[in-house]
């Protein structure tokens, strides 16, 4: 595999993603988590030579993306998997390191973080869990990093993974009370970080004018800005029977100096024709069983931060 290092048009922009990964699992199974459809035996038939496959693809896609200085990851499995995109592929020579904890995540995906060691000194890491007692929040718990850049930014990320809409009404109620208490630690932690970029990403499994997103999280407001509430209609990051939707989303400290500029990432090589309903979609490893030998039904959203220095 060939790589081309990176080169950004603003080199004094600090550029964060995020990227639902579908399913990066290790082709071994876990007797502690229900993974066995992802093993060369199981249903999905999934090989070590197809994960690599996937490996190189999302190196790829994260080169393609000028090598962001981090990059927040959902549906990861575990630690192996981060080590093994981060060194079993090209991704090695541009110093990327990760962050991972596992949760209570019945199927054992988690979210996880890459993050250029050159330019990204981290400070801590640790998982925050929900205060409930709803057994789709008690495994979801978000990932929170904070660091500081090579030019003496400090960063305060949260990386999160909603409960999808196939729960139905108790899903939204999950949802809603997620949301709810993201925002009261995001308002915490600018207490306690009034200096700091402090950026919410995930895939919220909503838009950003549902119930959860706006009323829930107390949005819009002069204090969070959802990136992708001003997004064009008619696009997005997801793709569900030809119709697209801004689940993927990035949500900001706003100071009134820091600017920001958000964006799905949609490279062709990303894409596939949608038959069906006609445009496009995202390519997946799978359809169903069958593999497709792409990388996620999710496409990666990123922003560009421009400080003061």
């Amino acid at each position: 595999m060939y790589l081309t290092l990176p080169f950004s048009a603003h080199p004094q922009a600090l550029r964060i993603a995020f990227w639902n990964t579908e399913n990066l699992f290790v082709p071994q199974d876990d007797i502690l988590t229900n993974d066995d459809e992802f093993t060369p035996d199981g249903t999905m038939r999934w090989t070590y030579k197809r994960y690599q496959a996937k490996l190189n693809g999302l190196c790829k896609t994260i080169v393609a993306l000028d090598a962001p200085l981090i990059i927040g990851l959902a549906e990861v499995e575990n630690s192996q998997a981060m080590h093994d995109l981060c060194q079993g592929t090209a991704l090695r020579r541009l110093g990327y390191k990760y962050v991972h904890h596992d949760t209570p995540d019945l199927r054992g995906i988690d979210n996880a973080m890459l993050y250029d060691s050159r330019n990204y000194r981290l400070l801590s890491s640790r998982l925050i869990s929900m205060d409930s007692s709803h057994v789709l929040l008690h495994r979801r718990n978000h990932l929170l990093t904070i660091g500081v850049t090579k030019n003496g930014d400090t960063l305060v990320t949260i990386i999160c993974h909603f409960p999808s809409k196939q729960g139905g009404s108790e899903a939204a109620r999950a949802r809603n009370l997620m949301a709810s208490q993201l925002r009261d630690t995001l308002d915490e932690l600018r207490q306690l970080h009034p200096k700091a970029i402090i950026v919410a990403m995930g895939d919220f499994n909503a838009e950003p004018h549902e119930e959860s997103m706006t009323k829930s999280f107390g949005l819009p407001c002069d204090k969070w800005k959802n990136l992708m509430a001003d997004m064009p209609e008619g696009e997005g990051s997801y793709n569900y029977k030809g119709a697209w939707s801004y689940f993927d989303q990035i949500i900001v400290s706003t100071d009134g100096q820091t600017k920001y500029a958000a964006q799905v990432f949609r490279p062709d090589f990303l894409l596939t024709d949608d038959v069906k309903h006609l445009g496009q979609k995202p390519k997946r490893t799978y359809n169903g069983s069958r593999y497709q030998g792409g990388l996620s039904d999710h496409l990666p959203v990123y922003v560009d931060i421009f400080t003061t220095h």
